[in-house]
């Protein structure tokens, strides 16, 4: 009453009411609240305030009482009869005729289409916001009408809301699945089997679409559902699992072109290939042959034992092999070689700041959040170059005039010709490894990608136009039990399935090789340059000068691979492995999975028997891989000892 006596005394009625029109609650637009006849009209006509119609102008003032219940987007119906009771109280107190009331009355609602942000990206919308809050503020933001051209894509975003939408049902069908068991109830007579299913949280989501090449975010789904939850899953933290992997790989291929070797390169060489199948002793390549069997490195006080997926162990396989398969074991000794440290380097170059140079970071322990993850894959699929994810790509005052330009942050970090070999290493993990569920939901154009499952799931992969990750995990951390194969490959298959029908995305070209990289026919048992003698081949792309330079009819005695022979592992084959293709066995005639000396089943098939715990795996005990499954390969997550204090 006293503010009212203060208003009265200082201010004309006229001045009382303009005030409370230009600031009265009119709704949301997204994350921004809509305050004002002004900015009203905008929002939900798309036009000045002197420019309203008579039943437009009933609407808004209509809706001032309860402007989300009597939204016209959401309700319709009630806001019809609202404008129409303006309409009919405008004819009483004589403001119209009941003419014109009439003919007011008659127009259906025109209200614009709705904001893109405040339908399909309330998420993307809120990140905007939380941007611009930083240079803006919230006063500036809702009072001088400034325009924000973000980076956006309506289309993508639809295909990316669809994809989720269609994914997470068969994600949720798969929880239901593992959480429905038959119990028996009673005893004697009277017992009886019943189905009951656990209760448990349910999975969330995040999908993030960016251009590789302008690291501009095109779609961003940040949840299963905004009105339930407006936590941002595409900014959450979380252990990244295998799809941390291709740095690791990336470190160890940049040896070709650093300068730099393994710190085991000085063993012996009796192959003259430096034991790694390639022409450069010391140098790794994607037909490096590693040995996958149990790995236990001293971390301090500490000893780091890391299991496979299934708790088999492969014996030796190419690197290309290695990655395709998600093989956990011989990632780590890969990363021991070429040195944990000059992975973290390489993973902080990309974006991912939380890594430390511990053992466990080749198997993705750390943490990061889905934007972060595809900022880094940028390093992949643009040639090598970093780009920070941009959202924002300007802001103009009301006349149009540039407050601000905004472009991503770039910053050379792999060599190209790296780059595009793992690109064509990431091709084998969906043509022919654990992301093959890719190809299954029916996406066939050229792409590379990788899976990772640690308690969470995950997918990142990219086409030559379109880089997208997708997170599948529980909010309250506990394991999902299912692997990325399964439950986020398809959301991002089925995703990219919906972009390549869209004009602005629908030419995926084949991946590009940069000068100095090399694609040559390899045999598929030496792993050494194919001839005449050796029909059954695959083809695998190097740095120039780290290509196999003996021929597979040149090779003879002992062809075990450099690791194996530097530590005394195994003894010299007595036969060579079966045909491989792209670094993945094939079956048999007649269709049965065939196995070589490395054990190893084709994708999809079930895994060898698990070999016997060796004495580290009695002492410390062994990760329940085998609780999880996956179809289309088996996905290698994290599930080692703790390496200790991260």
């Amino acid at each position: 009453m006293l503010i009212a006596i203060e208003l009265e005394h200082k201010f004309s009625k006229q001045r009382i009411f303009e005030m409370y029109a230009n600031e009265v609650y009119m709704g949301q637009r997204g994350s921004f609240t809509i305050n004002g006849f002004a900015q009203a009209s905008h929002a939900y006509f798309n036009k000045d305030i002197k420019n309203l119609t008579l039943p437009e102008a009933a609407l808004l003032a209509g809706m001032i009482q309860r402007p989300n219940y009597l939204s016209p987007y959401k309700s319709p119906k009630r806001a019809l009869e609202r404008r129409n009771l303006v309409l009919d109280s405008m004819v009483e107190t004589g403001a119209v005729t009941r003419e014109q009331a009439d003919r007011a009355k008659a127009d259906p609602l025109k209200v614009a289409p709705p904001n893109v942000e405040a339908s399909d990206a309330p998420y993307f919308v809120d990140l905007v916001k939380d941007q611009l809050s930083n240079q803006f503020s919230e006063a500036e933001l809702n009072d001088h009408a400034y325009r924000v051209y973000t980076t956006l894509d309506p289309d993508l975003q639809r295909a990316a809301a669809e994809a989720v939408d269609t994914g997470m049902k068969l994600v949720d069908e798969q929880v239901e699945k593992r959480r429905t068991h038959k119990v028996k109830v009673g005893s004697g007579k009277d017992a009886k089997t019943e189905t009951k299913v656990e209760t448990g949280p349910m999975p969330q989501v995040a999908l993030v679409a960016i251009d590789p090449h302008t690291g501009e975010v095109l779609a961003l789904v940040g949840g299963r559902n905004y009105g339930m939850s407006q936590l941002d899953h595409a900014i959450a933290k979380r252990p990244t699992g295998s799809i941390f992997k291709p740095f690791v790989y990336a470190a160890a291929i940049n040896t070709a072109v650093s300068g730099q070797t393994l710190t085991a390169s000085s063993g012996d060489d009796s192959n003259g290939d430096g034991g790694q199948g390639s022409g450069d002793p010391g140098v790794f390549t994607p037909a490096t042959l590693v040995d996958d069997s149990q790995v236990s490195i001293v971390n301090g006080d500490q000893v780091y034992e890391p299991h496979n997926y299934h708790d088999s162990f492969n014996g030796e396989v190419t690197a290309r092999y290695a990655l395709a398969l998600s093989l956990n074991n011989a990632t780590v000794r890969i990363g021991q070689e070429v040195g944990f440290d000059k992975v973290a380097a390489l993973a902080k170059a990309a974006g991912i700041q939380s890594v430390r140079a511990t053992p466990a970071i080749a198997l993705g322990a750390y943490d990061a959040t889905p934007l972060e993850m595809a900022g880094a894959y940028t390093v992949f699929g643009n040639q090598g170059t970093h780009l920070t994810p941009l959202m924002v790509k300007s802001v103009r005052d009301a006349q149009g005039n540039i407050l601000d330009d905004y472009k991503a942050d770039s910053k050379v970090v792999l060599d190209p010709r790296v780059s595009y070999v793992m690109t064509t290493m990431m091709e084998a993990v969906i043509n022919n490894g654990t992301g093959y569920p890719v190809r299954a939901r029916g996406f066939q154009a050229p792409a590379a990608g990788k899976t990772g499952t640690s308690h969470d799931a995950w997918f990142a992969g990219y086409t030559t136009n379109l880089l997208c990750i997708v997170w599948v995990g529980n909010d309250d951390y506990t394991d999902l039990k299912l692997a990325g194969g399964a439950t986020a490959a398809p959301i991002w298959a089925e995703f990219m399935k919906r972009a390549a029908k869209l004009p602005q995305y629908a030419d995926m070209k084949n991946f590009t090789a940069p000068s100095g990289v090399v694609e040559v026919t390899l045999d598929k048992v030496t792993n050494r340059l194919a001839t005449a003698s050796c029909p059954q081949t695959y083809t695998v792309a190097f740095i120039a000068g780290t290509e196999p330079k003996e021929t597979c009819d040149q090779a003879a005695g002992d062809h075990r691979g450099f690791f194996t022979k530097i530590f005394g592992l195994g003894s010299p084959p007595a036969a060579p492995p079966p045909p491989t293709t792209n670094g993945v066995v094939q079956p048999a005639p007649g269709g049965s999975p065939v196995q070589g000396a490395s054990g190893q089943p084709a994708p999809g098939q079930p895994p060898p028997p698990k070999k016997k715990r060796g004495f580290f795996g009695h002492l410390f005990g062994r990760g329940d891989n085998d609780a999880q499954q996956q179809n289309g390969g088996a996905d290698n997550s994290e599930k080692g000892n703790n390496p200790g204090p991260n």
